[in-house]
């Protein structure tokens, strides 16, 4: 086992990717780029339904980009193929594109390009101990990962606006409060809390949650259009055999058998 890498194991239909590099979660060029193909893999794999993205040890979910790639990327050509920018920007695209649900489970720490990759997931759950922050303006910098766009549309723009502008770090119950993580978890329950919701989004049927989440990522991006997108979304929907099974179910009295179409 590398101390620098991307884990993936599984739990029935439910993929857990775990960040794996001691000491603090660090994330270099190669890390992303792997969770980046690897979420992809897996959005092609029939047999996942969803996705849980974690990280090795109690206190560190991701302190960010690995310094001394940073250092190397801002010597060199920020958006080189290879650099930590441009893999950076492909493993947040592949989290928040992904078809199936991703839940982030932070376990600690999760500080800039960390917390990038956080609100880039459908869901968050935290421990605890989980802290939260975007530090970049004080090393002169600004979050690359997509942090101004995603922050405030999860916690508003007037907390966003603090958070970015004083690089401050936040509890996980300032963080429950602000709308950024939907549930906190003593940190022995964790992984149990992440697990039982992955098992319940599992089992919902496929093509109506693939229509959700990407309806609800098109009417954030795309203000004026959310009651067509919303119309569109639902008759694709109402299309699917699922729905038909769905409703049948219902007027049976017994649970739906779904076949993901």
């Amino acid at each position: 086992m590398t101390a620098d890498t991307i884990h993936e194991s599984r739990d029935g239909s439910v993929a857990w990717l775990t960040i794996d590099h001691s000491p603090a979660n660090t994330l270099t060029p190669g890390m992303l780029s792997t969770m980046a193909g690897t979420v992809k893999d897996l959005v092609r794999d029939e047999t996942v339904r969803c996705i849980v993205l974690t990280a090795a040890g109690e206190d560190f979910f991701s302190g960010g980009a690995h310094m001394l790639a940073l250092s190397e990327g801002l010597k060199n050509e920020p958006r080189a193929e290879d650099s930590l920018m441009e893999s950076g920007l492909a493993a947040v695209e592949a989290l928040e594109k992904s078809p199936k649900p991703v839940i982030a489970a932070i376990n600690g720490v999760a500080l800039g390009g960390g917390c990038e990759l956080v609100l880039a997931c459908h869901l968050r759950i935290a421990s605890e101990a989980a802290v939260f922050g975007q530090p970049e303006i004080r090393f002169g910098l600004v979050p690359g990962w997509g942090g101004i766009q995603r922050l405030p549309r999860l916690i508003g723009e007037a907390r966003a606006m603090e958070w970015l502008l004083t690089g401050r770090r936040h509890s996980a119950e300032e963080a429950r409060e602000a709308g950024l993580v939907c549930r906190v978890t003593p940190p022995g329950g964790l992984r149990a809390a992440a697990a039982e919701l992955a098992r319940e989004l599992a089992e919902q049927p496929a093509v109506a949650t693939a229509v959700i989440l990407r309806a609800m990522r098109e009417c954030a991006i795309r203000p004026g259009l959310e009651a067509s997108i919303e119309r569109h979304a639902f008759e694709e929907a109402a299309a699917t055999g699922d729905a038909q099974e769905g409703v049948n179910a219902f007027i049976e009295n017994r649970k739906p058998r779904f076949k993901g179409s």
